[in-house]
C-alpha cells in the first residue's frame, strides 16, 4: 500500500440521508462516524459491519497491527455507507487522531458519532441514532450517548467528571472503587420520563453530537495523548449545553482491547494526561495534586502487585515527574507504528 490514504468503499451519496422519523424534524440528517484504531484488527470489522444506517465513516489507524486495512476491505458494501481509511505513520494519540477523522468528513455530515472500534452496535441502531439525534436537538443538549453492554453486565457509558479529590482517591483505591464512591448518577435529573437523563460525563466509546458543535468546541484537546480527552471535552460541553444519557442499549463494548495490547504505554500516558488535565482546570492546585497522585499511585500499585509490572510503574512515574518539571515535555505514544508493515 503506497498511499496512506485509501478509499475502501465509495458511492455517489457520501453522507447519505437518514430518516429522522418525522417526529421533530421534517428534514433528513446526514451522519459521519469517526473511529480511531490501535491494535484493532480483531474488532474493527464487526464494529463497521454493525453501522447499518447510511453514514460516511472515517477510520484513522494509529498502528499496532498491519492488518486493519485488509480487514476493512472485507466489509461488504451497504447502500449509502462509505468507509475511508487513513494510516498514520506514528501513533499520534486518540485526541489528535479523532480530530483528524472529523476533519476528513465531508461538509455534508450534520451529525457526528465518535465510536470506539471495540463497540458493536445494536441491530436497531438506525432507529436509536435517529431518536438520539432528535432528543439532542429538542433538548439543546450538546452530546448524547446510550448504554453499552459489557461482559460483566450493562455499562452506563457515563461517569463522574474527574476532579482533585477524585484523582487522589483513584490513585490510592483504583478506578472501579473510586467510580463507585463518587457516583453522580443518583443526583442527575431526568430529561424525559425514563428515556434520557443529564450526566456529568459521557464515555468516549459512543458520543453523538452535531458536527458543528464538535468544531465550535475545537474538538479534543490534543495535549491529551490518551485518557482525559473525553473528560476535558465534557467539561467544556457543560458551558454550552450538557450531556444526555439514553437508557436504551446502543451496543456491546468489548472494552480495553487496545489498552491490553500496550499496557506500559497506557499507564504512562494516563499519568501524563492526568497532570495536564489537573493543571488545565485547577491552575493553582493541579500540579501539587498531580504530584501527590503520581507518588500515591506508584506506592499503591507496587504494594498490590498490579499486573503491569515494576518496569511499567517506574516508567510511568518517571514520565510524570518529568512532565511536572517541564510541562508539555513528555510524548509517550509517538512510535513508528507502520515500521512492521
Amino acid at each position: 500500500m503506497n498511499e496512506p490514504w485509501l478509499i475502501l468503499r465509495n458511492s455517489e451519496n457520501v453522507g447519505t440521508m437518514v430518516d429522522m422519523l418525522g417526529k421533530l424534524y421534517s428534514k433528513q440528517a446526514t451522519f459521519g462516524v469517526a473511529i480511531v484504531t490501535y491494535c484493532s484488527d480483531a474488532v474493527i470489522e464487526r464494529c463497521v459491519r454493525s453501522i447499518t444506517f447510511p453514514a460516511e465513516i472515517v477510520v484513522i489507524d494509529n498502528g499496532g497491527s498491519p492488518y486493519v486495512a485488509e480487514v476493512l476491505e472485507r466489509v461488504p458494501q451497504v447502500p449509502g455507507r462509505t468507509v475511508r481509511y487513513l494510516a498514520n505513520p506514528v501513533n499520534v494519540g486518540f485526541a489528535q487522531a479523532a480530530n483528524q477523522a472529523v476533519g476528513l468528513l465531508s461538509g455534508g455530515a450534520e451529525w457526528l458519532l465518535l465510536l470506539n472500534p471495540d463497540v458493536e452496535l445494536a441491530k436497531d441502531i438506525d432507529e436509536i441514532v435517529a431518536e438520539m439525534a432528535e432528543m439532542a436537538g429538542a433538548a439543546h443538549a450538546v452530546v448524547v450517548a446510550g448504554r453499552l453492554t459489557a461482559s460483566n453486565g450493562t455499562a452506563p457509558n457515563a461517569k463522574p467528571l474527574p476532579g482533585l479529590l477524585f484523582e487522589l482517591c483513584r490513585a490510592v483505591a483504583g478506578t472501579s472503587a473510586t467510580l463507585g464512591l463518587f457516583s453522580f448518577f443518583s443526583h442527575t435529573r431526568c430529561s424525559s420520563p425514563c428515556d434520557f437523563r443529564v450526566v456529568p460525563q459521557l464515555d468516549g466509546a459512543f458520543m453523538l453530537m452535531r458536527k458543528e458543535t464538535f468544531e465550535r468546541l475545537q474538538g479534543f484537546d490534543e495535549r491529551f495523548e490518551l485518557y482525559f480527552e473525553d473528560a476535558d471535552f465534557c467539561r467544556r460541553v457543560r458551558h454550552t449545553g450538557g450531556c444526555l444519557l439514553a437508557t436504551r442499549v446502543v451496543g456491546m463494548h468489548h472494552a480495553g482491547h487496545a489498552a491490553r495490547q500496550a499496557r506500559d504505554d497506557a499507564l504512562a500516558a494516563f499519568g501524563v494526561s492526568r497532570i495536564r488535565y489537573l493543571r488545565k482546570w485547577w491552575p493553582l492546585l493541579g500540579a501539587p495534586t498531580a504530584a501527590a497522585c503520581a507518588i500515591l499511585e506508584f506506592i499503591s500499585r507496587s504494594l498490590s502487585a498490579r499486573p503491569e509490572g515494576r518496569h511499567a510503574r517506574r516508567r510511568a512515574l518517571r514520565a510524570q515527574l518529568m512532565e511536572l518539571l517541564a510541562p508539555g515535555s513528555q510524548t509517550v505514544l509517538a512510535k513508528q507504528s507502520l515500521s512492521t508493515r
